[in-house]
């Protein structure tokens, strides 16, 4: 009798230990980001906020987009705010805001000023990593852009080098912008994004350049946008072969293309994202997605009308951190019931890459 007591004991302990809590105590140990867009107030502003970039999900990174608000309303530059997510795993609450956090990014200060001109900035991508082969290892922060200074957009780049995010973040060296010569045409050329196999928006720490194998951008070279891709040698420095000045192959990406505008293509790890104003949408822009088959992408799929609406939705892009059941698309709409102008959304997104799908 006392044996069997025993038993019963260990095997209702057994039960408790690995069908109990998680271990770490947490009643809602993964994140989720929410099902319908959420107006990102915390940065917007009366005037046309869009084009947002944020590379990395963290407790805090810097969010870098387009706005017209230091002009009143006039040209665009390249501007910036926090973008602090906070995912409370005891009470299973999300916090999306713009609270400071222990991170410096004042060299943005100085990055923008060389980046920002009388002229329009649109689309930015920031790419910040660390070089661990430099001693001490160097942080860099590259950043993609387009300008319309010569009358039409034209992709252009910039970047500083450091010692980290840290109090003395702008002691460093800031470089351009230059002009991606081998991208660029007497026509609109603009949004460059970045894919290669392995490679993905997730953590500057493990995130590596050199595994980028293909340039995605949208061109009106052909009459309205299109999305077009280069390919780029799998092991070569990214900003070499930005500043490289001999010709690329560029070819039009036809399974992603239309007879109407498609543009603002973003892609993190398997999953890319763009806007489309072609025929069966919901109205103006929506925002479509596609998945990496092989060598190309499979057919685009509008996003629904839990996304999509009447009015524009523009320049998506997502973002992705394994503590998420999902991923954190921003987007850029119009709709009515915003700030004024354009304002930033954000939604949830399946998962950018197949090693963490749902």
């Amino acid at each position: 009798m006392i044996k069997q007591i025993a038993g019963l004991l260990l095997v209702s302990f057994s039960l408790l230990l690995f069908t109990g809590c998680p271990y770490n105590g947490y009643r809602y140990e993964m994140g989720h980001f929410p099902y319908d867009p959420v107006n990102f107030e915390a940065v917007n502003s009366e005037f046309d906020d869009y084009n947002s970039t944020a590379p990395f999900i963290e407790s805090g990174r810097y969010l870098y987009f387009s706005s017209n608000r230091n002009s009143n309303g006039a040209e665009f530059d390249i501007v910036g705010d926090n973008l602090r997510i906070y995912w409370d795993k005891d009470e299973g609450k999300l916090t999306v805001d713009d609270r400071p956090f222990y991170m410096d990014y004042s060299y943005t200060d100085s990055l923008f000023a060389r980046i920002n001109s009388p002229f329009n900035e649109f689309g930015p991508v920031s790419m910040p990593y660390m070089n661990y082969s430099a001693y001490p290892s160097t942080y860099t922060d590259l950043v993609v852009f387009a300008n319309d200074e010569s009358g039409n957009l034209d992709l252009k780049f910039a970047w500083f080098e450091g010692q980290g995010e840290n109090p003395a973040s702008t002691d460093g060296d800031y470089f351009g912008p230059d002009a991606i010569s081998f991208l660029n045409t007497e026509h609109n050329d603009a949004y460059l994004t970045f894919y290669g196999p392995g490679y993905f928006y997730y953590d500057y720490y493990a995130w590596d350049p050199k595994l980028i194998t293909e340039l995605l951008f949208c061109s009106d070279r052909s009459g309205n946008f299109d999305i077009y891709k280069t390919e780029k040698p799998s092991g070569s420095s990214l900003i070499d072969f930005l500043s490289q000045n001999t010709a690329a192959f560029v070819s039009p990406v036809s399974n992603l293309n239309s007879p109407a505008d498609d543009k603002c293509p973003y892609a993190n790890g398997e999953l890319l994202v763009f806007a489309s104003n072609r025929p069966g949408g919901y109205g103006g822009f929506d925002i479509y997605y596609c998945r990496r088959e092989g060598e190309t992408w499979s057919t685009p799929l509008n996003a629904g009308s839990r996304i999509n609406t009447e009015y524009d939705e523009y320049r998506p892009i997502l973002l992705s951190h394994y503590e998420f059941q999902n991923d954190m698309m921003i987007f850029s709409s119009n709709r009515p019931g915003g700030k004024g102008g354009y304002d930033l959304y954000y939604v949830g997104m399946t998962k950018s890459t197949y090693y963490y799908l749902e």
